[in-house]
């Protein structure tokens, strides 16, 4: 049943999903503590209220700290503000990404947005919480960065 169709060894499966849980233990440790000095454990989320007066520009392709990475421009409930996975929900896609990744299967870069030094995900979620389990420090990103407009 845990492999699915897939040509992956078991105990690479079985190691993932160990890893998987791990990381969503770290999380809830994380959550308690942000809820101890009363931090949000959200991901910060982009607000573009103010849509009309910024302006979006293509920043290109490039290797991005992982622990820049603020937030989402959508919410995002299944991960904290550290990329850990929150519950049973993402388990399925997270594994599949990690076992992805460990065999060296390709992937899209993901979808970030630079605002004011801070970037935010647009596309690209269970990928980082990946890179971010793996010990990866950077993550290869297409980014698009926003500056509110001065112009009145």
């Amino acid at each position: 049943m845990l492999q699915q169709n897939m040509n992956v060894p078991l105990e690479t499966r079985h190691s993932l999903v160990h890893l998987y849980w791990r990381e969503t233990w770290q999380g809830q440790w994380r959550r308690f503590f942000d809820w101890l000095l009363r931090r949000s454990p959200r991901l910060e989320t982009l607000h573009s209220e103010e849509s009309a007066s910024l302006v979006r520009t293509y920043a290109g392709l490039k290797d991005v700290p992982i622990d820049a990475i603020r937030g989402s421009e959508e919410r995002a409930p299944a991960f904290d503000r550290t990329f850990h996975p929150i519950g049973e929900r993402p388990r399925q896609r997270w594994i599949s990404i990690a076992e992805a990744r460990l065999h060296g299967t390709p992937m899209p870069p993901v979808q970030l947005t630079e605002k004011d030094g801070r970037y935010y995900v647009r596309d690209g979620h269970h990928r980082i919480s990946v890179a971010h389990a793996l010990g990866e420090a950077f993550i290869e990103a297409e980014v698009v960065r926003i500056q509110t407009s001065n112009l009145r």
